[in-house]
């Protein structure tokens, strides 16, 4: 039998470097990451907004390295991959999740929903749980298995604010984290009043992690270790250059 050969689609740029490319589906070919597009259409955002929206905690200014990670980040939300963004103190994770979440979603899933939730010093398992259970609703599948979804058919992202500030108990666990972790591992979690385990689907969780908070070191790896992980740099002004 002949020998089929593989055929590229598009080959990519010489000499370019990947991280300065993505591969564009409609037109089937390497596109470069243009700063210059996003500014454009930052601004004409923002000129959108109605008055009481134009604040400064709405307004995003992209980067060389948001555009990035940004890309990367769309492809993991649309395939409902569960994922942490790791950076230090003022790198502009929050800002990054938000504009992606809460702005960006829409234009390119219509079956996604977000939701916000925060976690504080005073957050444990149980307010963790009313909180993504007050977001669901029971549905059956079509085989008829009943479990917590999202409403109308849709795919929930939730967005976990600030994983770090859930406070430790005195064994040094995060129960709110432990929580996800339950979620991630075996597809739902323990209802301790009606001794019964609860199955919970079509959820992804979007968080981030401060690398410099002394609470970072309390956060499990039995939860890391299912999610991805990106990690921003802190900013440079090289990176604001067209």
């Amino acid at each position: 039998a002949e020998k089929i050969q593989p055929h590229l689609i598009s080959n990519f740029p010489a000499n370019a470097s990947f991280y300065d490319y993505y591969f564009d589906i409609d037109a089937l070919c390497w596109t470069r990451f243009s700063l210059e597009q996003e500014l454009k259409m930052a601004k004409k955002t923002f000129a959108s907004m109605i008055p009481s929206q134009k604040r400064i905690e709405n307004l995003f200014v992209p980067s060389a390295e948001t555009i990035r990670h940004a890309y990367l980040l769309e492809c993991l939300v649309t395939r409902q991959q569960s994922t942490l963004v790791i950076g230090p103190a003022s790198s502009g994770r929050s800002a990054l999740l938000r504009n992606l979440l809460f702005d960006g979603v829409y234009d390119f899933s219509k079956k996604m929903s977000t939701e916000h939730i925060t976690l504080s010093s005073h957050s444990n398992c149980v307010s963790m749980r009313h909180s993504l259970e007050s977001l669901l609703q029971y549905r059956k599948d079509e085989d008829g298995v009943l479990a917590l979804r999202p409403p109308r058919d849709n795919k929930l992202v939730c967005y976990i604010q600030d994983m770090h500030l859930s406070d430790a108990d005195e064994y040094g666990d995060m129960s709110a984290i432990e929580c996800m972790r339950d979620y991630l591992e075996t597809g739902g979690w323990l209802c301790a009043r009606k001794m019964r385990r609860r199955l919970i689907e079509d959820v992804t969780f979007f968080t981030d992690l401060a690398t410099n908070h002394p609470n970072t070191q309390y956060v499990t790896g039995r939860c890391l270790r299912h999610m991805n992980l990106v990690v921003l740099a802190p900013f440079s002004l090289a990176s604001f250059k067209l």
